[in-house]
């Protein structure tokens, strides 16, 4: 830990009007808090841990404010990524991937940004079939994560921005590999989020390859992991169940939960998002709604 987190974390418990003592309670002493404040020493993990939580602050927040407020290096890559693809802005698509691309030659995360690079020729080769991904490249996100023996955000992101270049039986198996290998992280509500948008996914792609039994399962799953107020995913996964009932020959029940969810998108304002789902409805269906 540097000196700027003693400081920062001193800030904070003194804008909340805490103690030394309250914040430590009986876990640790007074004079371990008071040099860590203060820059002459660091204190263990559990430690900031429990002094955090005494002053109401999670780790998150805490990491992120000492960081100047920047996302983790992924994570603001991930916004930029979701953004640009809800737009299809693909120059800022190529920008972003040129940006990562040099980044595997001169940072010190090299193996990361060069993960990230295949993950955002992905996204563009999605909107730009002409822009070209290579099955090498797409091999390496697959030996990462299986080299990895438990998945976490960062693991959860390559899954999620690996779409539909994944083969549909390498996919099937990684997705029944995400639910034990992300065990420790999954009650994080935002890795729970992930996963459950990956399970989406999975039951999209499985339908449309007619791969019904594993459709099945990770309806079970979703239907099992999903909270009634997640409407983040309660409405793409209304969508993908549709699109399941249509494949099953249940034709014009599946285009009504489709039309249902559209709508839901519409009167939630999610303007971008009614967008993407009607042009794929309108594309699959040849007919406007």
């Amino acid at each position: 830990m540097n000196k700027y987190m003693g400081k920062l974390f001193k800030k904070l418990r003194l804008s909340r009007g805490i103690t030394l003592e309250e914040a430590t309670g009986d876990y640790f002493s007074v004079a371990q808090l008071s040099k860590f404040e203060n820059g002459i020493s660091d204190i263990t993990i559990t430690k900031l841990l429990y002094a955090l939580n005494a002053i109401a602050v999670n780790l998150e927040e805490f990491i992120t404010i000492s960081n100047s407020y920047k996302q983790l290096f992924f994570k603001q890559l991930a916004i930029e990524l979701k953004q640009a693809h809800d737009t299809q802005d693909i120059q800022t698509l190529i920008n972003l991937y040129n940006q990562e691309k040099n980044l595997a030659f001169s940072s010190k995360h090299q193996k990361f940004h060069a993960l990230n690079s295949i993950v955002i020729a992905t996204t563009i080769n999605k909107l730009d079939s002409n822009f070209p991904v290579s099955e090498i490249a797409k091999r390496k996100i697959s030996d990462y994560l299986f080299s990895v023996s438990q998945w976490g955000n960062y693991e959860l992101f390559l899954i999620l921005n690996n779409f539909p270049q994944t083969e549909t039986d390498l996919l099937i198996s990684i997705t029944n590999e995400m639910l034990d290998r992300t065990e420790f992280y999954q009650n994080v509500p935002e890795n729970k989020m992930l996963v459950l948008k990956i399970l989406i996914n999975s039951l999209n792609q499985c339908s449309d390859n007619n791969k019904f039994k594993e459709s099945r399962k990770f309806i079970e799953w979703i239907e099992e992991l999903i909270d009634e107020s997640d409407l983040y995913n309660k409405v793409p996964f209304l969508y993908a169940k549709g699109y399941y009932q249509i494949k099953l020959g249940n034709q014009e029940e599946g285009k009504q939960m489709m039309k249902d969810a559209i709508d839901v998108f519409h009167k939630l304002d999610c303007f971008n998002l009614e967008k993407l789902y009607k042009n794929d409805y309108i594309e699959m269906f040849k007919e406007d709604i």
